[in-house]
């Protein structure tokens, strides 16, 4: 089969995100705006990758999904819809640390929007 990359490889992963808790979690201590704009900034680069993931697999457009978790998550009919759904969700993540920062500027609306990441409901 093919082999994962060296930075999948034990306990690389858990050293990765260990290490990315610890720093939120002092992050927060110190001061928790900062730390909600920390995450907003993570979930933002998180959304532009999964962007740039569905633009380098346009066949994806054509590929119907049947899987049974991916129909527990949503109800999207393409991967590539599926992949903007999990873009989308960063963004309602991104918002909502905007929002508990006290930045509502910053939120970015799109059609269907859960409440919660309005800024006006935070």
């Amino acid at each position: 089969g093919i082999r994962d990359p060296w930075y999948l490889t034990p306990p690389l992963p858990w050293l990765i995100t260990t290490t990315y808790v610890v720093l939120a979690k002092l992050l927060a201590l110190a001061s928790l705006r900062r730390a909600f704009l920390f995450n907003a900034e993570f979930e933002d680069h998180a959304e532009h990758e999964y962007a740039k993931f569905v633009e380098e697999h346009p066949q994806w457009e054509d590929q119907p999904v049947n899987n049974a978790v991916v129909a527990r998550y949503t109800e999207e009919q393409n991967w590539a819809q599926v992949f903007r759904r999990i873009g989308l969700d960063e963004r309602d993540h991104r918002n909502h640390s905007f929002a508990l920062a006290g930045m509502p500027q910053h939120v970015v609306a799109y059609p269907g929007m859960p409440e919660h990441t309005d800024a006006g409901n935070a």
